[in-house]
């Protein structure tokens, strides 16, 4: 499996956290995580916190996601500086 290097296609990487009701964490994680645009998903404080990366040539998800019922808040960041690239990864020490 590889990785696809989004700034080649002149995509932004955004780091999101998404804050839900407690009944929706798990769902909403599960949507994210079979986007093609989305990866790193993880699930935060006690189900009610998700939080992800995504790369992406437009803001589809980041307009889409807050009109969910079920998503209280939303932040997005874009990323300027990765410091932790594939090519870069040494492993664990």
């Amino acid at each position: 499996m590889g990785g696809l290097d989004g700034a080649l296609l002149g995509y932004t990487p955004w780091t999101i956290r998404v804050r839900c009701t407690p009944d929706a964490g798990t769902a909403i994680a599960e949507a994210l995580a079979r986007r093609p645009d989305t990866y790193w998903v993880h699930l935060l404080s006690g189900g009610t916190e998700i939080s992800c990366f995504a790369q992406s040539p437009d803001t589809v998800l980041l307009e889409k996601l807050p009109r969910t019922g079920r998503v209280l808040a939303m932040t997005a960041h874009s990323l300027l500086h990765g410091f932790a690239l594939p090519d870069g990864w040494q492993g664990l020490a």
